[in-house]
């Protein structure tokens, strides 16, 4: 239920799935994506603002940004792909 509120862009329902216990962390089995994998791909969307706003509450609710899908690949690398301008600190 999560992802799909992400996917949508329901911050509000984020916010509260989070704060009842969902799991930032659980990953989809076909493809080891986390929420945070999810939100981060659709940062060039229409829902962009919420998505920043998504990514904020998974990061302050303990997503894991370093965990891997399973094409190996994080969070950042991801981020690298959906905002050209952005850099590793």
């Amino acid at each position: 239920m999560l992802i799909a509120a992400i996917r949508k862009g329901k911050v509000e329902l984020v916010k509260l799935l989070l704060e009842a216990g969902a799991d930032p962390n659980w990953q989809v089995p076909d493809t080891g994506n986390t929420s945070l994998h999810d939100a981060v791909k659709q940062l060039k969307s229409k829902l962009s603002k919420a998505m920043s706003e998504i990514i904020r509450l998974l990061l302050l609710k303990g997503g894991d940004s370093m965990r891997k899908n399973k094409q190996q690949r994080n969070v950042y690398e991801y981020a690298e792909k959906a905002l050209p301008d952005y850099q590793k600190i």
